[in-house]
């Protein structure tokens, strides 16, 4: 089950098919629906109510760890600039790996540490 609690989206198992049935993971979910409209999460209270935990060990953590700082890279989206690119590669005379390099490029969408990488037995025709 998805749900976000405190702005964060998190994820709790309702339990394994076929060993958990369809009508009691309905249940389950009812009950951590519940508990979510009273602000508690599920996820440390479905392990604490098993005997799996003794307590929440994620609130030691809590601003302990540095949050994940997202890096977006430049892309072309304007169909204009993206002929533009195409043709300048096209038109690139320079070294025959790197003449290669930019034109496999767009046809196969993967990232140039990727192509760099590439062997001939990662390459299907």
């Amino acid at each position: 089950m998805k749900y976000h609690i405190d702005g964060v989206e998190k994820r709790v198992s309702l339990g394994v098919y076929p060993e958990i049935t369809l009508k009691r993971a309905r249940e389950r979910c009812l009950e951590a629906r519940r508990l979510i409209a009273e602000g508690i999460d599920p996820s440390a209270q479905c392990a604490i109510a098993t005997g799996r935990a003794e307590r929440d060990v994620t609130a030691d953590l809590r601003d302990a760890l540095a949050p994940v700082r997202v890096t977006h890279h430049a892309a072309i989206i304007e169909p204009e600039k993206i002929g533009e690119l195409l043709r300048a590669i096209d038109n690139y005379r320079g070294h025959p790996v790197t003449e290669a390099a930019l034109k496999l490029a767009p046809l196969l969408f993967v990232r140039p540490g990727e192509l760099r990488l590439a062997e001939w037995a990662d390459i299907r025709l």
